[in-house]
Formats: structure tokens, sequence, C-alpha cells
């Protein structure tokens, strides 16, 4: 597509499918190139997870006195632990996931009903009640903040996106810094305007769907989404920049990062030859103040770093998606011609999580989802306290 100022400028992202070469080292670099470390530790353990034990062995004879289906002697997991009153408690709650599933999916219920009977009770199921670290909220009233949605995308962001949305609730320095950069700009670290989401970055974002409504049609959504989030990201970028003033001038280091002056605390606006007007030159004789340099790191260096994994669920059926920013080659914009988001995104699809349809599937989607909730805690915790700033020390445990 031309950049030029006769055609619309458009955000970018591409749907790509993984790639499986048939050789075992050969496929792994492929993988690293496309998801990154980051991506591709969260993909191997869920592959893991698909291909290994999930349900508790404890429980081999209970299942089999219930009839509740074939469970493979691979698929017993004997390194569960557990005290055998909570494996019963989740084995309950899973049979109902389970009945609910099958009640909706005959009656071909709305994916209100859905939501409400069956995905709620598995994400409360998989991340459990802990706040302070990773939760999930409904977000079906959330709208994209205008400021952050992308280009010519207006007529897909007048209605509901996505479903629910699993974030992470931020150590204490991290805290503190976000608030800082809430009063910089629309209220919330997040592309949305979600009061219970303001100070928390959204991690995973899922989008539901019944068999009534296509698989295109999620895409279509959780694409917009993810454009809008990379945009807030993008935005935050110089935010940061900003509170990270301190060098004068003459100290800044030449490179590829992209400077912006700020004198006395405001952007000074001027022409291609790089004069000010005679308006905005100084009207005194005293000593000019040495300009502040804002470093502004490239976004796509800083957002390729990571995942941001997106969920569809097709009735009983979840899928995994990783959406991830590539380095842009395109030519500098315009500020007529910017498009939101500046990066490319690339979101590979798909992996399968799991189901609600029998009982070692309900296991192995229970399984997989607290194994995206610890990546969450862990890899995506570590990029946003360092995007933000945050030393690890400072972070702690975290």
């Amino acid at each position: 597509m031309s950049y030029g100022a006769k055609e619309p400028v458009r955000f970018t992202v591409s749907w790509q499918s993984m790639r499986t070469p048939t050789h075992r080292v050969r496929a792994r670099d492929a993988r690293i190139q496309q998801l990154g470390g980051n991506g591709l530790a969260l993909l191997e353990k869920l592959e893991d997870v698909g291909d290994g034990p999930v349900v508790p062995a404890k429980l081999k004879q209970r299942l089999a006195e219930a009839d509740m289906g074939k469970v493979k002697q691979h698929q017993f997991d004997t390194s569960d632990e557990r005290p055998v009153d909570e494996l019963l408690w989740e084995l309950r709650t899973i049979q109902d996931i389970i009945s609910l599933s099958h009640r909706c999916s005959v009656n071909r219920d709305h994916e209100t009903e859905w939501n409400n009977r069956v995905h709620t009770k598995v994400l409360e199921l998989a991340l459990g009640n802990d706040e302070t670290s990773v939760k999930f909220r409904s977000v079906t009233a959330a709208k994209i903040t205008p400021e952050y949605r992308p280009t010519h995308s207006n007529n897909l962001t007048t209605g509901k996106i996505v479903d629910y949305a699993i974030y992470l609730e931020p150590s204490g320095p991290a805290c503190d810094i976000i608030s800082s950069l809430i009063d910089m700009s629309t209220d919330s670290i997040n592309h949305v305007g979600y009061e219970g989401l303001r100070a928390r970055p959204i991690a995973v974002s899922i989008e539901t769907k019944t068999e009534s409504r296509t698989v295109e049609e999620a895409k279509v959504q959780l694409g917009v989404w993810v454009a809008a989030q990379m945009a807030r990201i993008e935005a935050l970028v110089g935010q940061l920049a900003l509170l990270g003033v301190k060098k004068p001038a003459a100290e800044a280091r030449p490179g590829r990062l992209e400077s912006e002056m700020v004198t006395r605390g405001r952007r000074k606006s001027r022409g291609r030859s790089g004069r000010m007007s005679r308006a905005e030159q100084p009207q005194t004789q005293g000593p000019t103040p040495s300009p502040t340099v804002v470093m502004v790191p490239d976004p796509s260096d800083i957002l390729s770093q990571t995942v941001f994994p997106l969920i569809d669920i097709q009735s009983e059926a979840w899928s995994l998606f990783f959406a991830r920013v590539t380095p842009s080659n395109a030519p500098h914009l315009s500020n007529s011609d910017i498009r939101k988001p500046m990066s490319n995104i690339q979101i590979f699809h798909s992996v399968p999580l799991g189901n609600t349809a029998n009982t070692v599937q309900t296991y192995r989607l229970v399984k997989s989802l607290k194994v995206l909730r610890d990546w969450v805690d862990g890899d995506f915790r570590k990029w946003w306290n360092g995007f933000l700033g945050v030393r690890e020390a400072e972070a702690g445990g975290g």
C-alpha cells in the first residue's frame, strides 16, 4: 500500500499460519522468528498440556465409578498432589460446566447465555480468586477510546468488541508509574475507558461466539481490538519518555531513536527549515535555557519483545492466537497520514486449548488456562515492568 496523501493509510493486521517444518530444529527456529522467545515459551508449554497428563490420578477410581467417559492412561496426572477434597470439588465444578455446555449447545443458546453459564465458570475455575496477581473481567460494555481507534475502523468499533479481558495486577512501583501515565492522558493505561481496568494492563483478550456467528467475524473483532491496544502502548512509549526527561540537549547522544524538543514544558511547532517563527523567537536578551531532548524509542522494537494472546471461543471450543508486532520498514509518515497503530501486527493461529464437551477436554482447558495465567504473571509481567522501567529488585516477587 502507498503511504502518499492520496490513498488512505490503514492499520495493518495480518493473519498467519504457524510454520511447522518437518525438521525439529528448523521448526523451532522458525517459531522463534515468528513468536520470539517470549511467545515460544508459552506455545511450548501449551503444547505440553495438549499432549500430556491433565486428569488427577487420585480420581481414577471415582471417574470410573461415575462413568464420565474414557480416560487414557497417559492422560492421568500422577504429579497432582492437591488434597482429595479439593480435587473432588474441582471435579463437581467440571461436571456442572459440561452439563451446562451440553444444554447451551442443544438449545442453540445465545452467546450471552454461554458466557453467563459456561465460560465465566471456566475462567473462575482456572484463574481462581487471587486478586493480587492475575484476574479477569467481563468487558462486553467496554468501548475503544476514540483516540486509539485503528485508522478507518470506526464502523467496527461502535459495538461490543470482546467479551473478557485477563489482566495483570501491577506491582507497587509499577502502580506509581501507571498512575503518573494515567494523569497524562486518557485516564486509563489501556485502550478502553473501563473503570475496573484503568490501572490494570490487559494481557489476554477473549472473544466468544456461537455456531450462528462466524469465525471470520471473531477474527475481525480481535484484530481491531489488538490494533487499538497497540496504538495505546505506542502512545505510552512517548509518555514514558516525557516522564523520564532529565538530560539537557548537549548531553543527548544521536542514535536511531526519534527526538522531540520540549522547551519550557511546551512543544514548539517548526517548519522544515527548523527555524522558529518571529512570534516564537525570544524577546529578551537573557540566556536561552537549554532545551530538553525527549528520546522516544521505536515502539515496534519494544512491542515485538512479547506476544499478546487472543482467545476465540466458538461455543464449547477454545482456541488461542498469538498477536505480535513486527518492526516496520515503512517510510516515515507525515502527521496527516499517520496510521494507528503505526506498528505492523501479525496474528498467528491457532492453538486448541480444550473444550467443554467432555471430561478430559475440560480438564485440558482448565490446565491450559492455568499455564496462560502463570505466563501472564511471569513473562508478561516482566515485560511490562521492563517497559515501565521498573527493575526486578524494585518489583519484588511480582
